[in-house]
């Protein structure tokens, strides 16, 4: 019994060696992507670049703010460049990434690529005037918060709830009045509805700054 137990360990063993174990395999893929991307997040971690490629939630925030501080601390006089391609996400975890994009002293440039959607528009705005960029085919859109689900509780609990939403809307388009210059009737009434923009029309609409084709035009 013993020696079948053996030549089974040593056909596993010879197995291994020749890749056929799909575990293996898979663990050495794993190995091997993460590898590249350590390769790819240190590349970025040099050029000073921030992509912000997916939905934004808590651990998108807790990574970029990482990034931010993380590049701050290496050279505060240097520009950091936040590459903007999101659906938007999670309106607290959004204004986190705002918020200290305005703190640090870094300087930060925020260029759309794709597009910035709600709260991925908000983030764009985290840069100064001057400094918002967009590439040509790029979109972008602005509307009031999104609640998902319905109310449910007791009717106090329900009226804190709407009042927060209420707040978290005047905070929103309070910021667009401040960064467009357009009036709050114009805003209020735009956001009503998703609003979407072409690059063009969201540089006149006073979000962006400049629309770009190449990297060389991002001052």
């Amino acid at each position: 019994m013993n020696s079948i137990w053996n030549s089974a360990a040593s056909l596993s063993s010879g197995l291994k060696g020749l890749g056929y174990i799909v575990g293996s395999d898979e663990e050495e893929r794993s190995e091997k992507q993460n590898n590249v991307e350590n390769i790819i997040e240190k590349q970025f971690l040099e050029q000073r670049k921030i992509i912000i490629s997916s939905a934004i939630n808590q651990k998108i925030a807790e990574k970029t703010i990482k990034s931010l501080f993380l590049m701050e601390g290496l050279d505060n006089t240097k520009p950091i460049t936040m590459i903007i391609n999101s659906p938007g996400g999670d309106v607290f975890s959004g204004f986190a990434i705002f918020d200290i994009m305005r703190a640090i002293k870094s300087p930060v440039i925020t260029l759309v690529a794709g597009f910035a959607a709600s709260m991925g528009s908000i983030i764009m705005l985290g840069s100064k005037k001057g400094k918002r960029y967009a590439t040509r085919n790029s979109k972008i859109l602005i509307h009031q918060p999104l609640i998902g689900g319905f109310f449910e509780g007791r009717a106090t609990e329900i009226e804190i709830q709407a009042k927060e939403i209420q707040e978290t809307k005047d905070r929103i388009i309070n910021l667009y009045v401040e960064e467009t210059g357009k009036s709050r009737e114009d805003i209020a009434k735009d956001v009503e509805m998703d609003y979407w923009m072409t690059a063009e029309q969201a540089k006149e609409y006073g979000l962006i700054d400049k629309i770009i084709s190449s990297m060389d035009e991002v001052v």
